[in-house]
């Protein structure tokens, strides 16, 4: 395979490798476009999505702020979702599990993108749980709504959601 001069500093010595056919990494998690917005920008974005779907509490219209993220950002969301979820009160995450099922069912969001995004955040999980007491807790509610498959999570996270 090719490799340009940023690839050694990106490499932390896993070597995952990338199946050009199916453009899936080894571990079966397809790789998603790279992003348009900023995680800042996105932060804010989610939080106001949320915020408005916690007031209206309406799939249909959470569904159509969620696609005019645009579909390259559509990892970084789940991840933000997740992120800004954990923090909140058992009657939000619940809200915000409906959601996802809501874009999972409509087909916006893939399992391949649900999972990136949340694998992506499971990684920070421990450092978040230190200010979120239920971050495993919800972040395990997250991944039963999308049905993201336990062997992609690492095993030292499942045991704490479990």
């Amino acid at each position: 395979s090719t490799h340009n001069m940023f690839d050694l500093l990106e490499n932390d010595g896993e070597d995952e490798s990338i199946d050009l056919e199916t453009n899936e990494t080894a571990t079966g998690v397809a790789m998603t476009a790279q992003p348009t917005m900023d995680a800042q920008t996105m932060q804010r974005k989610i939080k106001g999505m949320i915020d408005e779907y916690m007031s209206l509490k309406d799939d249909v219209e959470f569904i159509e702020c969620f696609k005019e993220l645009g579909e390259a950002n559509y990892q970084l969301a789940v991840f933000e979702i997740a992120n800004t979820v954990v923090f909140r009160r058992n009657d939000h995450v619940e809200q915000v599990v409906k959601g996802i099922e809501a874009l999972c069912t409509g087909k916006v969001l893939t399992e391949d993108i649900v999972a990136a995004g949340l694998i992506e955040f499971s990684e920070t999980l421990e450092d978040v749980a230190i200010d979120a007491p239920n971050a495993y807790k919800y972040f395990g509610l997250l991944m039963n709504a999308a049905n993201v498959p336990r062997s992609l999570i690492a095993d030292d996270v499942l045991k704490l959601i479990n």
